[in-house]
């Protein structure tokens, strides 16, 4: 087994921990803020097992648009409906130190990716150009539509959980 193969697998591992891991704290988790978070982590592993495939645009999309689209919209659902997470409720526990930790064991092992220059290393290429092509010239009007449709939505969302007081 070569270095590269052993990073791959290692790799696949950390990041298949991580994407199941959060899943658990998906449905697991009793506070709806923690298990949007949970699912933010899970998407993230997603995205590196994207990475570790050598699709890195895939990876893109997937931190672009669920980790930084979709699960800001629902924590932006869960907020407006505060009723739900509970108006008293505690949302941080003195768990501080592990995810200190834990950031600094994601952020060591990414360190030593890039310095052993073991992760993907081709060009976003041709690839990236037909998909921008296709996205901004053949579904340039549904795009818009559905910005706009998200956009009343929002509003909607903001009139119901509004206080009539």
């Amino acid at each position: 087994m070569t270095i590269t193969s052993f990073a791959i697998q290692f790799g696949f591992l950390i990041s298949a921990f991580i994407a199941v891991g959060g899943a658990l704290g998906v449905v697991l988790l009793p506070n709806l803020v923690h298990c949007a978070f949970s699912l933010a982590i899970s998407l993230l592993g997603v995205a590196g097992i994207f990475l570790l495939l050598d699709a890195p645009f895939l990876a893109v999309i997937q931190v672009l648009v669920y980790v930084g689209g979709i699960v800001v919209l629902i924590l932006f659902a869960i907020m407006l409906t505060h009723k739900l997470t509970g108006r008293g409720e505690k949302q941080f526990n003195k768990q501080s130190p592990v995810a200190f930790l834990f950031v600094l064991l994601l952020l060591a092992i990414l360190v030593t990716f890039l310095w052993l220059d073991w992760g993907p290393t081709k060009q976003l290429g041709d690839t990236t150009k037909q998909v921008a092509n296709e996205v901004f010239r053949t579904y340039y009007i549904p795009l818009q539509v559905l910005a706009v449709v998200l956009l009343i939505s929002a509003i909607g969302a903001l009139v119901l959980a509004r206080d009539r007081k």
